[in-house]
């Protein structure tokens, strides 16, 4: 687990190196900024273990019900609206959501804590109005999944990953995906694996 944290860090490093300067900042409001979208991303369907979400357009309310897709988002210069504590981060400012590359990030943007501690907090994620729901570095249910499903589409672990096993190039990549940024995201990951190689 650690170890998948420090390259999601790793990624994050990349994101700021490599586009810091060309990157609007985020702000106030957590979304995605506007008209950032790679051409022809929309609709995708992305298949998982539970079968399939398929997003018909830029989400702009993501919410991340696993532990670590938060920074890759981040990397994308998005903040999501909701977000589940890892623990790993325990940094004031990140407020146990963000690794401390991303703090700057977030801006003054408001991310609205989830936890773990008694499964998923359905009614929490459900006042947030999502519009995205990433679920890829968890241990979500079937049960767990038909009611997050309820509320928007939810990206679940690919079929034949264990729980909380998924790698995180696949895991950076599902998530460019999903919010049409596939070749930005790759373009990121390229850039973390020439640096730790």
């Amino acid at each position: 687990m650690v170890g998948a944290g420090l390259v999601a860090t790793g990624l994050g490093s990349a994101a700021l190196s490599g586009c810091a300067g060309d990157a609007a900042a985020p702000s106030a409001e957590p979304s995605l900024a506007a008209g950032s979208t790679e051409e022809g991303a929309f609709p995708v369907t992305i298949e998982h273990r539970f079968g399939s979400a398929t997003i018909e357009a830029e989400p702009t309310k993501v919410v991340c019900v696993g532990m670590k897709e938060q920074d890759d988002l981040l990397a994308l210069d998005i903040v999501p609206v909701g977000a589940t504590q890892w623990l790993a981060f325990s940094d004031d400012r990140g407020n146990g959501l963000v690794g401390e590359w991303a703090v700057d990030r977030v801006g003054d943007a408001e991310i609205t804590k989830l936890t773990m501690d008694d499964g998923v907090e359905f009614e929490k994620i459900a006042a947030l109005q999502p519009d995205l729901i990433l679920a890829l570095y968890t241990g979500i249910t079937q049960d767990d999944y038909d009611k997050l499903s309820a509320l928007a589409p939810v990206v679940a672990p690919p079929d034949g990953i264990p729980d909380y096993g998924i790698d995180w190039e696949e895991q950076a990549l599902t998530v460019g995906t999903a919010v049409g940024r596939p070749q930005k995201m790759q373009q990121l990951v390229d850039e973390v694996k020439t640096k730790i190689n």
